[in-house]
């Protein structure tokens, strides 16, 4: 895992990125990224044939796909369940 002095920084004096840019930002590939603009709604613009991903379309676009993981309590509550389906099914038998 980068330590955070090695995680790349979306510029803060350019207002969009090239797909590369947007990518070593994320730290993910370049392929990725144009798969999230063509398949997941990641926006873009195309001046003079270049592609760029404004910085807020960006940070916008991570926001509305953040997820949350799953609760220990719920994790445990589900591992119960299955614990208790088996158990049930072994004392029917």
């Amino acid at each position: 895992m980068p330590s955070p002095s090695n995680i790349p920084l979306l510029p803060m004096h350019r207002i969009a990125l090239g797909p590369r840019e947007a990518a070593e930002a994320l730290g993910v590939s370049e392929s990725w990224i144009r798969r999230a603009m063509k398949e997941r709604g990641l926006l873009y613009s195309r001046v003079e044939g270049r592609v760029l991903i404004r910085r807020d379309d960006l940070l916008a676009w991570l926001e509305h796909h953040r997820e949350r993981p799953t609760a220990p309590e719920s994790i445990e509550a589900e591992a119960k369940r299955i614990v208790d389906d088996v158990v049930a099914g072994v004392q029917r038998r």
